[in-house]
């Protein structure tokens, strides 16, 4: 068993979004995602407390090596991750809760990126999304998803893997 963990940067994926969202009367799994809505997204645009956080090549691979430090230090075993400028995906196996594992490597990721980057910033969006990968071709499929549907390569672990 693996999770299939992925979570946003702060306000680059807002209800209302062309591209779907999910919200609380669209979050049962199978479900279609809530409707594009300019109304909806200049609303959730004026909610925000901060500007839209958005990874360079630095930060990602910072943000990436977290995420090693985290299975490491926990015991966890990484699969895949991918992070890119909006957004991180992530397959691994543990013991503990996926949003658990999805929290510490929030959590690292941030302190890490405030540190060097010498000021604290809002770098997540809430939450995320964490799934259950019950068989060993969910896993295949989910690491190549990680790996190779995403389009142009940006942070990656690892870094040879073929698609099968």
């Amino acid at each position: 068993m693996a999770y299939f963990i992925t979570f946003t940067c702060y306000g680059t994926r807002l209800h209302g979004d062309d591209k779907g969202s999910v919200d609380r009367e669209h979050c049962a799994p199978g479900t279609a995602y809530a409707e594009a809505s300019a109304a909806r997204m200049k609303y959730e645009r004026s909610r925000m407390g901060a500007d839209p956080c958005l990874l360079g090549p630095e930060e990602r691979f910072v943000v990436l090596k977290m995420i090693q430090n985290v299975c490491v230090r926990c015991g966890y075993t990484l699969n895949a991750a991918h992070v890119r400028t909006n957004h991180v995906h992530v397959v691994v196996a543990g013991d503990d809760d996926p949003e658990d594992v999805m929290g510490r490597m929030k959590g690292r990721a941030s302190f890490e990126l405030n540190r060097l980057s010498g000021r604290s910033k809002k770098r997540w969006s809430r939450h995320g999304s964490t799934r259950y990968l019950w068989t060993e071709e969910e896993v295949v499929d989910t690491v190549n998803y990680v790996l190779f549907g995403q389009g142009e390569t940006m942070a990656t672990y690892p870094h040879d893997l073929e698609v099968r």
